[in-house]
């Protein structure tokens, strides 16, 4: 493999081999499984030709709740267990994300403590767009250590699989895939035009000014989810720069850009915003801890945080 020569500040010198990172979001198996699996095949062909396995090291972040991030790991070793020599790549599970900006959230820690040379984010095409802007969102906040990355929107095809993988030979004695074929109830999707095509009942007005009719509609808009990922990105920048372990020690509903944050998800029964607050808190609280900043406790208030002490960003180059 090409290796690069780093030197450190003392000029202390060693070698690595050049390294490109693939950070794949996860697909819903149970609606969206042809999705998935395009999404895996896609990283794996765009590495293989963009970045040779002799010239450089593959390292994939795939992020999906319990068993998404697993098949991803599991199709990917079979990807490369399948060409010629003995090559294996570097996979980093996050198996907790349930929604966009939460594979953000919980995958974006994990990135920021490896050392890339490049980064490629990958999703479908109809995807791409949200995905994209959760991490710019991020990004512009300094919080990504590599701010610049290359696109691989894979292109969506309709097709029927035979079955879903759920419950197909490979994994239908893995528990974890068991347990959550059993929650779907038989309603496992083997086409994902089922679920994408579905029409929005009562459609609002989204941020971007249109009524989204369908599913498809939805998830290709990054209005809502951009804005979402811009208030996660502040408040833990705030924690960050001031050094504080939890954003909990303050009374958040009277916090800039949180009633923001409710209105946008539709929180409007008392009930509803205590559960998003207290996941809002966690979510932050769980970054800052992932990203093992050094905190101390303080008693001044968000508004009077110190400046960054932020590590500088790399920038990649195409």
């Amino acid at each position: 493999m090409t290796a690069v020569l780093l030197v450190s500040a003392s000029g202390a010198k060693r070698k690595r081999e050049l390294r490109v990172g693939y950070f794949i979001y996860g697909a819903n198996l149970r609606n969206l499984p042809v999705s998935q699996d395009e999404r895996i095949r896609g990283a794996f062909e765009h590495a293989m030709e963009s970045f040779p396995c002799d010239e450089w090291e593959h390292v994939y972040f795939v992020s999906g709740k319990t068993v998404e991030a697993h098949y991803m790991k599991a199709e990917l070793l079979e990807l490369y267990a399948g060409q010629p020599g003995q090559y294996q790549p570097t996979i980093h599970l996050e198996a907790e994300a349930i929604f966009t900006v939460d594979n953000v959230l919980k995958t974006l820690t994990i990135i920021n403590k490896e050392e890339l040379d490049r980064l490629c984010l990958v999703s479908s095409d109809y995807h791409f767009q949200r995905a994209a802007r959760c991490y710019e969102k991020f990004s512009e906040a300094n919080l990504c250590l590599y701010p610049k990355f290359e696109r691989v929107e894979v292109p969506h095809q309709p097709a029927t699989l035979i079955e879903n993988p759920l419950v197909s030979k490979k994994y239908s004695n893995v528990a974890s895939f068991k347990a959550e074929a059993s929650k779907a109830k038989g309603n496992l999707g083997t086409c994902d035009e089922v679920f994408l095509n579905g029409a929005i009942i009562s459609p609002k007005q989204c941020l971007c000014g249109e009524c989204h009719r369908t599913r498809r509609d939805e998830i290709a808009c990054p209005a809502r989810d951009g804005l979402n990922a811009s208030i996660f990105a502040q408040y833990i920048k705030l924690m960050k720069d001031g050094g504080f372990k939890s954003l909990g020690q303050y009374a958040l509903s009277k916090l800039p850009r949180i009633q923001e944050y409710l209105s946008n998800n539709n929180k409007l029964k008392r009930e509803e915003k205590v559960k998003a607050l207290g996941m809002f808190t966690r979510f932050v609280d769980r970054f800052v801890k992932d990203s093992r900043w050094s905190c101390s406790a303080s008693a001044e208030e968000p508004e009077a945080l110190v400046a960054p002490q932020m590590k500088k960003q790399k920038t990649i180059r195409f």
